[in-house]
């Protein structure tokens, strides 16, 4: 049968079938499958998506994920080895190549160069790059930027790319590279906190720093006098659900009504929620380019108030909390990370 890991995936494709009627939900947990309807063959339909090869990221990813689908929902293969196989650039090429984000990533680039073009000639540019195994960014940031007028820290997420960085970037005298957690704490955070920043970018990085609300707040902490953050993101559309969808970790539980999990992506109006309520103001979302509603990849744009400061753990530790539930499941996440303070 189905792991209880993968229930929210499947409930998700489930409700996904019923939304294109090809099935009936009958109650809560009972779906009936519309078998009279005359279902295309997969190879045809491949071959019919083959017509469009600029996404053939996207395409192989959803390829595999259909082939073995049902053995990553019985727990017979992981979904990391289907998603991301060894030595695979898929991910790499999806984020570069893709047209999701052929338009996105020089809007980025060139916003930085545009906020770059205010600063004062002898004025430091401290500006930071949250990043999560991937490069495909920092080329053309550092590109954008005066070398003799920047500081830029690369700050990673994951061991094997922050290794990558090392390596590429060892011979640039104003880049640092230090490893993260994803919750923003610890001795490194320490130490960006004592820099101060004026830009931060990330790209891709944001949906999975967890707890969220604190690590928002702890991101926010870091600018000095005000600054700007520059997320690139995907919202949480069918093309995420059939990939990212496959890996548990994916998934938030949340308290409500019509469902007990979503996925880290989040919608618009979420993303700017959130960054409210972590301190940030002015947020605007640019979306791709000829999206079909909230689909596809979008830039995140903020601007950070006055540096706040954010309590100790050992002082929070101490502390009674009373936190309220809500539909998207940051208190939820807020809860266990104070569990474990």
């Amino acid at each position: 049968g189905v792991q209880p890991a993968y229930k929210p995936l499947l409930k998700q494709l489930l409700q996904l079938l019923v939304l294109h009627e090809l099935a009936l939900e009958l109650d809560t947990d009972t779906w009936q499958l519309l078998a009279e309807i005359d279902y295309p063959e997969a190879a045809a339909i491949w071959l019919s998506l083959m017509e469009t090869p600029e996404y053939l990221s996207e395409l192989t990813w959803l390829g595999r994920s259909g082939e073995h689908l049902l053995a990553i929902l019985t727990g017979e293969l992981a979904a990391t080895e289907v998603l991301m196989p060894a030595k695979s650039s898929i991910q790499e090429h999806w984020l570069a190549a893709s047209p999701t984000w052929q338009a996105l990533n020089p809007t980025l680039h060139t916003l930085v160069k545009q906020l770059v073009a205010q600063w004062a000639g002898n004025q430091r540019i401290r500006v930071l790059e949250l990043r999560a195994n991937s490069d495909v960014l920092t080329p053309a940031l550092l590109a954008a930027l005066p070398s003799t007028q920047t500081d830029y820290v690369i700050a990673e997420l994951s061991a094997e790319g922050l290794a990558q960085a090392q390596d590429t970037y060892s011979e640039y005298d104003y880049v640092q590279c230090i490893p993260l957690a994803f919750d923003l704490s610890g001795d490194a955070y320490q130490t960006l906190l004592s820099q101060g920043f004026d830009i931060i970018i990330a790209g891709n990085v944001l949906h999975q720093l967890t707890p969220l609300p604190i690590a928002l707040r702890r991101l926010q902490a870091l600018f000095q006098q005000g600054g700007v953050v520059l997320a690139l993101e995907h919202l949480p559309d069918t093309l995420i659900t059939f990939t990212e969808g496959l890996e548990s970790q994916h998934w938030l539980a949340v308290e409500d009504n019509k469902q007990s999990h979503v996925l880290r992506r989040l919608p618009v109006a979420t993303w700017q929620a959130v960054l409210t309520e972590a301190g940030f103001i002015n947020s605007h979302c640019l979306l791709e380019p000829d999206a079909i509603g909230e689909q596809g990849a979008c830039l995140l744009m903020a601007e950070a108030q006055a540096q706040t400061k954010i309590p100790s753990e050992s002082v929070a530790a101490s502390e009674h909390w009373l936190i309220t539930a809500d539909s998207q499941g940051y208190s939820y996440d807020l809860a266990t990370a104070l569990q474990t303070q």
